[in-house]
């Protein structure tokens, strides 16, 4: 009996191959130039560990709508934080502004 291959909604619900990417805000990001080395540099660490854990046939493409997505970030608003997330099924880019950080309740620590 030959299984029904999986498709990439239920790959993706199933832990299939994800990368998000949060970078927060710093003067820097202001520079197009120093943005893209830092996204650049981000997508290269993120390859190697993705490579590693899945197939080529789940890691390329998550790599290649990552690729995509950074080249059409320019800079950063001043003091917005920058959130990328890619899977089998999505890819969104996010900026937002970071709020206070509250402690974690007591019975949430470890």
């Amino acid at each position: 009996m030959t299984q029904k291959p999986k498709s990439l909604k239920q790959i993706d619900f199933e832990g299939g191959p994800r990368f998000t990417l949060i970078i927060t805000y710093s003067p820097s990001m202001n520079n197009r130039k120093l943005l893209s080395n830092l996204l650049e540099t981000a997508t290269v660490e993120a390859e190697s560990k993705i490579k590693g854990k899945y197939s080529e046939n789940y890691a390329l493409p998550l790599i290649k709508k990552f690729r995509e997505l950074i080249k059409n970030i320019r800079t950063v608003p001043k003091d917005k934080t920058l959130a990328i997330f890619v899977s089998c099924t999505t890819k969104n880019v996010y900026l937002f502004t970071p709020t206070k950080v509250l402690p974690m309740p007591s019975t949430l620590r470890a």
